[in-house]
């Protein structure tokens, strides 16, 4: 039996709600860019950092001891003069060192350029500014920008394979199509497919086969 998109979606969104992750939901409905921190900037990008090649489901195990590891990101200053201890405590939680590295590059131009002056060449720039920090490319950087605030939607293996089994272009184009039909950011639907297919429902690609178009 076909079922349209937005049908889908609606379904797909009750049962992520139902499974306890409507706060997360939340989450990216308030996301606003000239709300976050330093430290919030430093922790999503650490959290996307980790997560590239990794399973979420083994970052999310381990993610608050590895924020303890740099104390929350609250002081800049004694992260950069501590870095080699900083970095033993991290690479005990996670031991990829070049993956710590990265986040503790990332701490360091943070301290040097102060997080005004970053957001503002975020802003001009657009999300293609943040491959200048390590380990965020040309998927990565959705992640991170939707985590701070742009409403975009990341092309990870997940979507892809829903927007191809649907008759869509790219998991872009579906979000929009959804987006125009239900009112949910961008943001929003991407996180709320996302999870659906990482966490509730294997056969996934089965259903968006069906997607009357």
């Amino acid at each position: 039996m076909t079922i349209g998109i937005k049908r889908l979606y609606e379904c797909i969104k009750d049962q992520v709600e139902e499974a306890g992750y409507h706060r997360d939901i939340v989450y990216y409905q308030t996301r606003d860019l000239d709300k976050v921190t330093p430290a919030g900037f430093l922790a999503e990008l650490a959290y996307v950092v980790l997560n590239s090649g990794m399973k979420n489901s083994v970052v999310e195990i381990h993610w608050g001891r590895f924020m303890r590891a740099f104390d929350g990101f609250k002081d800049l200053v004694a992260l950069n003069t501590m870095r080699e201890h900083v970095a033993q405590e991290a690479l005990d939680v996670f031991g990829n060192v070049k993956k710590v590295d990265a986040i503790l590059d990332a701490v360091e131009v943070m301290q040097a350029e102060g997080w005004d002056a970053i957001r503002e060449e975020l802003k001009e720039d657009g999300i293609d500014y943040l491959k200048r920090f390590g380990f965020i490319g040309d998927v990565t950087k959705f992640h991170l920008a939707k985590n701070i605030g742009f409403d975009c939607v990341k092309p990870d293996r997940h979507l892809v394979r829903c927007a191809e089994a649907a008759g869509y272009d790219d998991p872009e184009e579906m979000c929009l199509a959804i987006a125009i039909e239900v009112g949910d950011t961008l943001s929003v639907i991407d996180y709320v497919i996302w999870r659906y297919c990482a966490d509730i429902e294997k056969d996934y690609v089965d259903q968006f086969a069906d997607v009357e178009r």
